[in-house]
C-alpha cells in the first residue's frame, strides 16, 4: 500500500513546486520585464571565505549548483529554475540536498555587474559574489 501512495505523493510534490514556479513566473513574463539574461547562461565559479561553488545556467531557464564549505569535497547540491530582471536573478529551488533549503523555496541576488567572463551579485544576506566563467 505504502508503494502505490508514495508516486502519487512524488506526483503532488512536483506538481506543487511546477505551479510556485508558474506562480513566480506568470506575471513576470506577462508583464514583459522578466526574461532569461543570455549573459548569465553557462558554467561558473566562485571562490570565497565561506567555501566555493559550480553554478550551471542554461538557456532553458533550469540551473544546478555544487557547493563545498571549505572541506574541498562537494556538500551541498541544489537545482531549479532561474528568470532575471534588470535587477535580480529570481532561483526556485526544485532539489536541494541541505536541509535548510526546502523544495519550492524562492531566492533572488541583486545582479551588480555582468561581463563576458564574470557576473557579480549581491545575496539576499547582503553578500557579494563574484562567478567566473569556466571555459571547457
Amino acid at each position: 500500500m505504502k508503494l502505490t501512495a508514495f508516486p502519487a505523493q512524488v506526483q503532488r510534490t512536483r506538481l506543487a513546486i511546477a505551479l510556485a514556479f508558474l506562480a513566480l513566473v506568470t506575471p513576470v513574463w506577462g508583464a514583459g520585464k522578466y526574461s532569461r539574461n543570455r549573459k548569465l547562461v553557462g558554467k561558473w565559479s566562485y571562490k570565497g571565505a565561506e567555501g566555493s561553488s559550480v553554478l550551471t545556467m542554461s538557456v532553458d531557464g533550469t540551473w544546478s549548483a555544487v557547493v563545498s564549505y571549505g572541506t574541498g569535497q562537494p556538500d551541498d547540491q541544489f537545482s531549479g529554475k532561474w528568470i532575471t530582471d534588470e535587477d535580480f536573478v529570481y532561483w526556485v529551488y526544485e532539489k536541494s540536498s541541505s536541509p535548510k533549503v526546502k523544495l519550492g523555496a524562492r531566492d533572488r541576488d541583486r545582479l551588480i555587474e555582468t561581463g563576458a567572463d564574470h557576473f557579480e551579485v549581491e545575496t539576499s544576506t547582503r553578500r557579494r559574489h563574484t562567478y567566473f566563467r569556466i571555459k571547457d
